[in-house]
């Protein structure tokens, strides 16, 4: 029996639609790709009673429904996407496995990863360090960086590692008291597990994970890198102080025939702290030959709790009368340094004669203040210096994982151990492939032999297994394999048009010694791709990373793709098809080893079309094992 279960647990019916599916196997694929059916056929009438599907023409009509693929006493997840109507008939097809598996599309980012706040991320850190996956998710190890410039303003000092640690602690970010410049030495960031994210993946899509992944250790020890620009900066703003010259409150008089006009202007200051109010204020008055014609009253002053305290003033009160012809700028310039304390309040006020109506005959001065009120350094409430790099005191492995989808995460993994991936249930399992050519288990499928299948020979065929960023920087090389018939080679070869390029999309980093330390270096700055350190926990010494050798291509060949590359470049291809019985089959999925032509084959390819309730029309490609 064969039928499509909508969410809404209604059913449509398979069986009899002589439907035909088609699958590739995943070990000899670099991407997931899924099980799908060819379009079939079924009735408007018949699919509407069972979903909310309206009309195919209709502007946001749903065409794509989630639901399970029953078959013969499996049942997996699966998509039923709708293709075409055409008036009473609708054209449907089916995606089933990794297609349909829920969350291999979902962002990194978006997974439950751990985030939680702690009261001093040093000392959580320094907990933390003595332990491994999976008694802790993340962990805080010493690398090399040189994204921090240590003779730049922000970072002066930088010590250029993250998690710098000495002498049994990791070291803090100070204030040098002789010349107030910040001193940062360190940026603390957590870096989390590798097999946390994987096993949070799998479990967020509502499946556990099994196999031999979950001892592999070179995964249990993997950290993931990612610079997460993770401190908070106190960078200092600065603030404006600015009046126009048509902002003023109000007419105060009027003398010799000119208006003065008051302005009036308060600025509240939320952060305690060392300023200086620096800046120009701007301000005109008018004279004749002998004497001055109008007035200027200026104050500026600093207001705590109420209280006022004058920091600059001018009052020129002319005593005649008369016309002033001559306009003349009379301006301050200002820099007063203040300490400030959260809600005091500097205040602006002054009086001048009105020039917002007809511009006056003297430089063009569109404000009546610009100052601007500058932090010289923010203060804690006991006046001890803030620093302007500062730990974040929360662990968020939300933050430092890289810009990836989930399924882009475990196809690097499958390809970093050639791995399969298979679901049974709701458990996903993830193991060598090398370890499942095994003989002893082949199905023996000779009966279904046919007198010329199409063979086809790869004499030609050879492979290049490397990492794929692993020639971008000429200081840390990485290494590569050439395999061809009688040919194992890691230098002085060349690629041909038959080569297949076996591309690892991932980088350990390199372990150099600088500063005494020898740790891992994030010699590049890539948040998209996947970077691997690899840590063990730390009893007296620094919290460092170790040099992973079995993380080098040379020894990822040997483990885990040896035999496999050499069964590739000695197979012989097959293609035939055969009548099988329901029954029969489905004890073969597209990863069974079977028996056939007298020797024994891997499925590269299945087409099967349901011709009747009992039987499967089958077209099978596949390699022999030598």
């Amino acid at each position: 029996m064969i039928y499509f279960i909508l969410d809404n647990n209604e059913k449509i019916e398979l069986t009899h639609r002589k439907i035909t599916f088609t699958e590739t196997n995943s070990w000899f694929e670099s991407e997931f790709k899924s099980e799908f059916s060819f379009p079939f056929e079924m009735r408007k009438e018949d699919f509407v009673k069972v979903s909310d599907f309206s009309n195919y023409l209709s502007a946001g009509s749903k065409t794509q429904f989630k639901g399970k693929l029953y078959r013969d006493g499996d049942l997996i997840d699966a998509t039923l996407k709708i293709q075409q109507q055409k008036g009473n008939v609708i054209s449907g097809i089916i995606f089933a496995g990794m297609e349909a598996f829920p969350n291999f599309d979902k962002d990194l980012k978006d997974l439950p990863l751990d985030k939680f706040n702690v009261a001093d991320l040093k000392a959580h850190a320094l907990i933390t360090i003595r332990k491994d996956y999976p008694e802790v998710s993340h962990q805080f190890p010493m690398i090399h960086t040189d994204k921090y410039d240590p003779a730049s303003d922000e970072f002066h000092g930088f010590g250029k590692f993250y998690n710098n640690y000495s002498e049994g602690e990791f070291r803090t970010n100070i204030v040098q008291s002789e010349s107030n410049i910040d001193l940062i030495r360190n940026i603390m960031q957590p870096f989390p597990y590798l097999m946390h994210v994987v096993k949070a993946g799998i479990a967020d899509a509502g499946y556990e994970l099994a196999g031999d992944i979950l001892e592999i250790e070179d995964f249990k020890k993997a950290l993931i890198f990612r610079d997460g620009s993770y401190f908070k900066s106190t960078t200092t703003e600065n603030i404006p102080f600015v009046l126009k010259i048509n902002e003023w409150s109000r007419i105060s008089y009027i003398l010799a025939g000119r208006e003065h006009v008051e302005f009036n202007k308060d600025l509240v200051i939320d952060r305690k702290g060392n300023y200086l109010i620096f800046g120009t204020i701007f301000n005109v008055m008018m004279r004749n030959v002998l004497s001055w014609r109008s007035d200027l009253q200026l104050q500026l002053k600093h207001v705590r709790n109420g209280v006022e305290t004058m920091l600059f003033s001018r009052d020129r009160i002319h005593g005649g009368s008369g016309d002033g012809a001559i306009v003349q700028m009379w301006n301050f310039d200002i820099e007063i340094p203040i300490s400030i304390e959260p809600g005091d309040i500097i205040r602006l006020w002054k009086i001048e004669v009105r020039r917002d109506v007809v511009p006056v005959r003297a430089p063009d001065y569109p404000e009546a203040c610009s100052l601007e009120i500058i932090p010289l350094r923010y203060l804690n409430a006991d006046g001890s210096p803030i620093v302007s790099v500062l730990d974040l005191n929360e662990v968020d492995l939300t933050r430092v994982v890289p810009d990836m989808k989930f399924g882009e995460l475990i196809s690097n993994l499958r390809a970093a151990k050639n791995l399969d991936l298979t679901i049974s249930g709701n458990t996903v399992y993830m193991n060598f492939i090398q370890d499942q050519l095994n003989r002893n288990s082949a199905i023996d499928l000779s009966d279904f032999d046919i007198e010329e299948p199409l063979r086809t020979f790869h004499d030609e065929r050879s492979y290049e297994l490397s990492f794929s960023d692993g020639n971008k920087d000429s200081q840390y090389p990485y290494d590569s394999v050439f395999v061809q018939k009688d040919l194992v080679a890691t230098s002085n070869y060349r690629i041909n048009k038959n080569t297949t390029e076996l591309k690892l999309d991932f980088l350990p980093y390199p372990t150099i010694v600088r500063n005494g330390i020898s740790t891992s270096f994030a010699f590049d700055d890539e948040p998209s791709k996947l970077r691997l350190v690899f840590y063990n926990s730390s009893i007296d010494g620094p919290p460092v990373t170790f040099n992973n050798l079995n993380m080098t291509i040379a020894a990822i060949y040997q483990q885990c793709y040896a035999n496999w590359i050499n069964f590739l470049v000695n197979s012989i291809g097959y293609q035939w098809d055969f009548i099988i019985s329901v029954e029969k089959f489905k004890s073969i999925v597209i990863q069974s080893l079977i028996y056939s032509y007298s020797n024994f084959h891997v499925f590269t390819e299945i087409e099967k079309e349901r011709i009747s309730r009992l039987s499967w029309r089958v077209s099978a490609k596949s390699e022999s094992l030598i």
